[in-house]
């Protein structure tokens, strides 16, 4: 670390280092979008590995469940010196009454959105990993979120309710439902594991519709589960898919072994035939014939190298690859033919963050497949339709058990669809996102001085947004959005920035914005700092090493520091 003299401020600049190559722009939250270049997803776990102090994949949730254990034990005491402690009532000792928490357990927070945020003309919320439809009651749906937990809804998708909110993780990557007692809900904590997703600590399991809770964390802790599913021949026999392999358990979840050693992304069972079970994984397919216990590869895949993803409808089997290639099996997979790519380039370097498959439960030639953007095809995957009308980044597939209904999740929520569009028409999606507080934030979310009411915060894939007093925030720049600030003594001036160090600045309280940034092409993770004083000068980072200094709001910028090998962060003395 080092520091600057300036003639009004003092400047901190935290260095490390990683280093960052230059993108090209976008706009992350357009319809249909033209994806960044590949190793924008290498930034994106740069920045998420430099926020925890460790690469992706060593981060650990040991030290969160280890506070949550010592907070638990002091609420416990609290209570107990509270019950056995007299009151006083008149000068006179009294029994004591019902526990009172004390300042640990007495913090109150309201939540103020986005809920969701209104943008480019729709409505999102944030990633979406886990989709799971009642098969007794298609009302009933829940829902897993990249970082925003387990939600719940009994009306279709038009209002939700979080479920998880207390439990030691609102990482989620799978969810499935008991389909002889669907009120036993499965979650598969951590996020599929890629390149920016928190690991999990376990299975979540809920015997009654997901009001309470128990956490299993077998031999998942610090892992990802990708997929789990219950055996509809034995509620007891349940399966679930991680980087360490599939997991079985035959005590409805309360005990584990790991039956397979190749990691693992998916896992299904044939609710038509007895025993049988499929999962996927790096390059390969695998079959189960004895419910699980022991796991042989079907179809293999040697040009991919990510995880694979794989449906089933009837005895018709479809498995999709992170190279663009597709294959199917109309007889449960013992042999295979590859179907025509369903657009090109598909994936565009993205495949192994977002990847899915999914057929018609009633339908077999009613099949669905997402990457960046959503294709469908009506007979079998012989043709294919582009549908480009609800968000990019797709994650999730599931139906309504009567195959009329697909729900779809991806980085801008959840939506919903009749089945049975053509493949030269657009998917009529209906957006779920009313009420769904999951947005991702990156760091940099500012307040006006003296306004509660008004606000900005950049978020994954879903715009900088506005603030205004209601839990509706309004996306006000596109892309992923990062740092922002708020001029402390005039609030119609504000700044935010998109990834590649793109900034932009309103004179007009946020109602819109111009660019003003020359680096445009530098950094994923834009750096914007303010002179709390002065707040005409403004610094950043490009992605080139240096400091820039803006002593005219952002109109023109010099260089002002030594290059270092990385700048983390930038502060400003206030004094």
């Amino acid at each position: 670390m080092f520091r600057l003299k300036q003639t009004i401020a003092a400047i901190l600049v935290l260095s490390c280092s990683l280093c960052v190559a230059q993108q090209t722009t976008t706009n992350a939250a357009s319809k249909n979008k033209e994806k960044e270049p590949a190793n924008i997803l290498e930034q994106r776990a740069e920045y998420f590995a430099r926020q925890h102090g460790a690469r992706p994949d060593k981060i650990s949730v040991v030290p969160r469940l280890k506070a949550l254990t010592q907070l638990e034990n002091m609420r416990r005491k609290e209570k107990q010196q509270i019950q056995l402690s007299p009151q006083l009532k008149n000068g006179a000792a009294v029994a004591a009454g019902p526990f009172t928490s004390l300042a640990i357990s007495t913090t109150q927070w309201t939540s103020i959105g986005p809920a969701p945020v209104q943008s480019f003309g729709n409505f999102f919320s944030g990633r979406v990993r886990a989709l799971a439809v009642d098969p007794t009651n298609p009302s009933i749906i829940y829902l897993g979120a990249a970082d925003g937990g387990v939600w719940k809804t009994t009306d279709g998708g038009q209002h939700w309710v979080p479920l998880t909110d207390t439990q030691p993780t609102l990482s989620i990557g799978s969810i499935a439902l008991d389909p002889n007692n669907p009120s036993t809900i499965y979650v598969g904590t951590g996020e599929p594991f890629t390149f920016d997703s928190f690991p999990g600590v376990g299975v979540l399991k809920s015997t009654d519709g997901g009001q309470t809770w128990t956490n299993i964390q077998g031999p998942f802790v610090n892992g990802h589960i990708g997929g789990i599913a219950v055996d509809p021949n034995n509620s007891q026999n349940v399966l679930a898919a991680f980087e360490q392999g599939v997991a079985r358990s035959t005590d409805g979840g309360n005990t584990w072994t790991v039956v397979f050693g190749a990691v693992s992304g998916q896992v299904l069972f044939d609710p038509k035939n007895p025993g049988v079970a499929y999962g996927s994984g790096l390059e390969a397919v695998f079959k189960s014939t004895d419910s699980g216990a022991t796991w042989t590869p079907i179809l293999t895949e040697n040009t991919a190298d990510g995880l694979s993803s794989v449906t089933l409808s009837g005895s018709t089997l479809y498995a999709f690859f992170d190279d663009s290639t597709l294959f199917k099996s109309t007889d449960a997979g013992a042999t295979c033919t590859k179907l025509p790519t369903p657009g090109a380039p598909f994936c565009q370097g993205q495949c192994n963050y977002n990847l899915i498959v999914g057929a018609s439960p009633t339908n077999p030639n009613e099949v669905y497949v997402g990457s960046i953007n959503m294709y469908h095809s009506n007979d079998g995957g012989v043709t294919w339709g582009l549908d480009s009308s609800s968000h990019s980044d797709n994650h999730a597939l599931t139906f309504s058990p009567d195959g009329a209904t697909v729900y779809a999740g991806n980085d801008g929520g959840a939506w919903a669809a009749p089945t049975g569009t053509a493949a030269n028409s657009s998917i009529p999606w209906t957006n779920l996102n009313n009420t769904l507080a999951t947005l991702q934030f990156y760091r940099g979310i500012s307040m006006a001085a003296g306004d509660p009411n008004l606000g900005l915060g950049g978020t994954q894939d879903n715009a900088t947004e506005r603030y205004n007093g209601t839990t509706t925030w309004t996306g006000v720049i596109g892309g992923d959005g990062f740092a922002t600030a708020i001029n402390p003594f005039n609030q119609q001036i504000m700044y935010g920035t998109a990834q590649n160090a793109v900034l932009f600045r309103s004179t007009d309280a946020g109602a819109s914005f111009s660019n003003i940034g020359p680096f445009n092409g530098g950094r994923f993770d834009t750096l914007l700092t303010m002179d709390p004083s002065a707040p005409q000068h403004l610094y950043t980072d490009p992605g080139t090493g240096f400091v820039f200094q803006s002593n005219d709001a952002g109109t023109t910028w010099t260089s002002i520091s030594p290059q270092q090998n990385f700048i983390g962060n930038i502060a400003v003395a206030p004094t």
